[in-house]
């Protein structure tokens, strides 16, 4: 049977090299949740538009960018500010792909690590540190804003992690995206993203994003 166990994230471009990241925060166990189990949510899917890293831009020609399948595409939107008064708490499903849509947009216009302070509003604290560390460093923002990088993302989709515990306070879901990489607002090509992450309810009702998650 598999045992979950929680690292930092850790994001980075396909086709660019970092320079200056933090280093993902050390593992530690997560418990196996208790309690009867949650009713499983439907896989949902929104189109909408991953965080930055200090990185070296390398030499290449800008394309069109594509979905895997090789699909002409444009570019995903940035996201919209988030609101909370629209998002359904007491689904962690819907709760992810909310956090998702802002986690995985970066944009050398915006502060350092503007994308996990963007989505705050749906993570716990221990998820949104353990991004922060995980982040841009004042160095890698730097090469970021003078290399002029920004990431979209769309086609997000959030799923419940079938073979994973499940219980009334703690469920671990997949949340999937396609990125698009930018310099100058040129788009270069896109590359999948990947997150699992455990999802808490708080002793309020709501559901929240928690820390990366890896199944060992």
């Amino acid at each position: 049977m598999r045992t979950w166990i929680s690292t930092g994230l850790a994001a980075a471009l396909a086709v660019l090299v970092c320079a200056g990241c933090s280093s993902p925060a050390p593992e530690r166990p997560v418990p196996a949740p208790t309690g009867p189990e949650l009713s499983g949510s439907t896989p949902a899917t929104s189109p909408s538009p991953p965080p930055g890293s200090g990185l070296r831009l390398p030499s290449v020609s800008a394309i069109t960018p594509s979905a895997p399948a090789g699909t002409p595409s444009t570019v995903p939107p940035p996201p919209t500010a988030p609101t909370a008064a629209i998002t359904d708490f007491a689904d962690p499903v819907a709760v992810t792909r909310a956090w998702m849509t802002q986690w995985c947009a970066s944009d050398y216009r915006q502060p350092r690590n503007n994308n996990v302070e963007r989505a705050t509003v749906f993570a716990t604290t221990a998820g949104k540190t353990a991004d922060l560390q995980a982040g841009d460093s004042e160095a890698s923002h730097r090469a970021v804003v003078e290399q002029k990088l920004s990431t979209r993302c769309d086609r997000i989709v959030v799923e419940l992690i079938p073979e994973a515990p499940r219980g009334e306070g703690q469920v671990y879901v997949r949340a999937t995206a396609t990125r698009t990489l930018l310099a100058a607002d040129v788009a270069l090509q896109t590359e999948p993203v990947l997150t699992t992450r455990s999802v808490l309810r708080q002793p309020d009702g709501r559901w929240l994003v928690d820390v990366h998650v890896e199944a060992g």
